[in-house]
């Protein structure tokens, strides 16, 4: 069975595009690329231990790393997904790619990367998950503040209120080169991004995974509470008090509902929440091609 920090290493290695970075069991299944921080494909036979792992056990870990790096992250398999068979000795082969782009991951400056928020990739938010607000904060608690305290006055405005809780903030503030420097050092390191998906499944997916869970029941079924949980999850991302009045609803109220909500914004929001639905189906085929060759 997998272990958690097995299944960070191999995400933490595809992500620096170094295959020795990765545990002895999953090094030979990585794709090396030459080209790090851009199109990052997970190993196939990680994304079916995830599924093998995560589904019934409490928090659905693999589950939800699943969907934060291919949902939340755009990032893409390798090899696609095949179902071997069908159960009745047909070929299926490779499955559709929902976002309609071979599987692949997304170039930078869109999806999401390990090394943003860095002094060489500024964009977006800190680290994988994009980190603002208040998960920005909560870095801080655990990890020191750039230069010295959040008590310091360069960290405060005019009333006092903490300035560095936003990350587009700190990119137009006068100690953004202070801060880049600071998290270009953090973002190197192995530990701190193993921090940052632990902290996204207690505080993203694991709320999100038990109310969505508890509806089983009926004709539901579980690729459909896969399908809602990791939906739902895409969309608190965005806008997590939003996501949480969705919860629990299947998965097609609950892109009706991020749309909405991206409506209010912008077409362009629109568009983009769009494709990041696309890329967020991911997660619900990778179960079921999983699922089915488990059986």
């Amino acid at each position: 069975m997998i272990t958690k920090q097995e299944a960070f290493d191999t995400v933490i290695a595809v992500g620096f595009d170094d295959p020795e970075m990765a545990p002895k069991a999953y090094r030979g299944a990585l794709m090396k690329t030459g080209a790090p921080h851009q199109r990052e494909r997970l190993p196939a036979p990680l994304c079916a231990d995830l599924v093998r792992y995560g589904t019934h056990t409490e928090g659905a870990f693999g589950l939800g790393l699943l969907t934060l790096v291919l949902g939340c992250a755009n990032w893409g398999v390798y090899p696609g997904p095949v179902i071997a068979s069908n159960g009745r000795g047909t070929q299926c082969g490779v499955l559709a790619d929902p976002a309609g782009d071979d599987w692949r991951g997304r170039p930078e400056r869109s999806g999401k990367h390990l090394m943003d928020g860095s002094a060489d990739f500024p964009w977006g938010g800190l680290a994988l998950p994009h980190f603002d607000s208040s998960a920005l904060l909560a870095v801080y608690d655990s990890w020191g503040w750039p230069g010295g305290s959040k008590s310091d006055a360069s960290y405060r405005d005019d009333r006092g209120r903490l300035r560095a809780v936003d990350f587009n903030s700190v990119l137009r503030s006068g100690f953004r080169d202070e801060w880049l420097r600071w998290s270009t050092a953090l973002l190197r390191r192995v530990d701190f991004h193993r921090w940052t998906f632990s902290y996204w499944l207690a505080k993203f997916w694991e709320p999100i995974w038990r109310e969505t869970a508890a509806a089983i029941g009926g004709s539901v079924t579980w690729p459909e509470i896969v399908a809602s949980a990791s939906m739902n999850a895409r969309f608190a991302n965005s806008a997590k008090g939003a996501a949480k009045k969705a919860r629990g609803l299947p998965a097609a109220e609950v892109e009706a509902a991020y749309l909405k909500y991206k409506s209010k914004r912008s077409e362009r929001a629109v568009g983009r929440a769009k494709r990041q639905i696309a890329y967020t189906k991911r997660v619900a085929v990778v179960y079921e091609a999983a699922h089915i060759e488990a059986l």
